[in-house]
């Protein structure tokens, strides 16, 4: 897949041919390149000049302005943006400027600008996408991406925090776009070499020094792979079909029994979460290594630390009457219920190896969202006291629900139907001990949940870590 320096290239290549070109039509050949229709995207985008190229990650932008009529600018003047045209090449896509006489399928789509050259994107495998997104809608579409490598946000504090008392092996952390955007499989195990890092390491154990090692090498090897003009390991070719040559130099990625360029010893080839990684077993031991505290002085799940809660939510899309509690049935109305459960000890992981394989989740109350399998989540560290609840640490669950009604929603009441179960066969509506069924919590829709959830979180001085999907 093309990653952060392919698409940074990409994006150089194309910058003097489009900007200030106007596009002129928009042909799509195959439907599922993109979530609009061609009626829609020629709508957005048709009739309107390119002010710059942009890159977000592994997403190539190109930033489209507002169409204008004659006289209403001054000559020369860059109108606002309006749109942002967003294409992510995924495994196999390419932009060329020319037809491509070898490939097995016509472009998925074409971009036709007014001095009559074209911009095609071949895609083999299908994976890439084309996207027509409002400029004030532009932040939300790219709202679960990390921060930028090669950007000045990422500074080693910064990287500090973000694998603090993460469990996930190095190799995982690089790979998972919420933390650093524009890294996949190449770079990773490159700048894991580089940094002498062993790609097993859990994030959470690595020290100030190493840390600062691994910041350099990140940077280092993107901006490498970026002065090789990427690489092309596979099918990658910039618009006017050249390939790069950062291939000519890796030290470790698909280099399995060859000699270390370093210390000579044979780079070895292992799975880690599911993707082919290569490394050096001399230049980067491994070391078994505790999670490092976190700011305070304190290692992940202590007292401490903040309560690291989840918030599911499903939609029921009739009226039903569940049991759900060891305290009886729940009369349910239609629409978004929101559960709320602890994230500790690995759950939190667990939400999102269950989002990204769109498998249904599995709580405390699986007796509900079974029938109804959950499709949002989101991760909430909940300080451990609350300015609104002085019990938060012995139920912060219970301290988010209260918040997450007074934001608007409500709980469903509660139907006894016989008497309560023995406490050995209690199902647990919540993580916690405080043996209550008020952990659901009814919404008329997706909005008002999404706005609860926000608001809720900062009622308690909370911080929303991940949102998923």
């Amino acid at each position: 897949m093309p990653e952060l320096p392919e698409v940074e290239i990409v994006r150089r290549r194309l910058d003097p041919r489009v900007v200030g070109r106007t596009i002129v039509a928009v042909a799509v050949a195959d439907a599922a390149v993109s979530g609009l229709s061609e009626t829609e995207l020629v709508r957005r985008l048709v009739g309107r000049s390119v002010v710059r190229t942009g890159r977000r990650g592994k997403w190539l932008l190109l930033e489209v302005g507002a169409p204008q009529s004659a006289g209403a600018a001054p000559v020369g003047a860059a109108s606002p943006i309006e749109t942002y045209m967003v294409v992510h090449l995924r495994m196999t896509g390419r932009l060329l400027f020319e037809p491509d006489p070898g490939a097995a399928a016509p472009p998925r789509f074409t971009v036709r600008f007014d001095d009559g050259s074209r911009l095609l994107f071949y895609d083999v495998r299908r994976f890439g996408g084309l996207w027509a997104v409002p400029a004030d809608e532009i932040e939300e579409f790219f709202a679960g991406l990390g921060v930028e490598p090669l950007g000045d946000e990422l500074t080693v504090e910064r990287l500090k925090v973000l694998m603090s008392g993460r469990r996930a092996p190095l190799k995982s952390f690089l790979l998972d776009q919420r933390h650093l955007a524009g890294i996949g499989n190449i770079y990773a195990d490159e700048a894991l070499f580089r940094a002498r890092l062993h790609p097993l390491r859990p994030a959470g154990s690595i020290g100030p020094r190493e840390a600062a090692r691994l910041h350099g090498a990140i940077r280092a090897t993107l901006q490498l792979g970026i002065d090789h003009e990427g690489s092309s390991v596979e099918s990658f070719v910039d618009p006017a079909g050249g390939r790069g040559h950062f291939q000519e130099i890796l030290n470790v990625y698909q280099r399995t029994g060859r000699p270390c360029r370093a210390c000579g010893t044979p780079i070895r080839r292992l799975v880690v979460g599911g993707r082919g990684t290569h490394y050096c077993p001399r230049c980067q031991p491994r070391r078994r290594m505790r999670l490092r505290p976190t700011e305070g002085g304190r290692r992940t799940g202590d007292a401490a630390a903040p309560c690291r809660l989840y918030v599911v939510a499903a939609r029921l899309p009739h009226r039903e009457r569940l049991a759900v509690a060891a305290h009886g049935e729940l009369d349910l109305d239609r629409g978004w219920f929101a559960y709320v459960g602890s994230a500790q000890r690995g759950r939190e992981a667990r939400v999102a190896r269950h989002m990204r394989a769109d498998k249904p989740l599995r709580w405390h109350a699986d007796h509900l969202f079974a029938r109804h399998p959950a499709t949002h989540a989101w991760s909430i560290d909940v300080p451990r006291r609350s300015p609104l609840s002085p019990s938060v640490c012995e139920s912060a669950e219970c301290a988010l629900a209260d918040a997450l009604v007074r934001a608007g929603g409500t709980r469903p009441p509660v139907v006894i139907t016989g008497a309560p179960r023995p406490s050995s066969a209690r199902l647990r509506f919540g993580a916690s001990d405080c043996r209550c069924a008020g952990h659901l919590v009814r919404f008329a829709s997706l909005a008002a949940l999404r706005s609860a959830v926000s608001a809720a979180a900062g009622s308690l001085g909370a911080v929303v870590r991940d949102r998923l999907p």
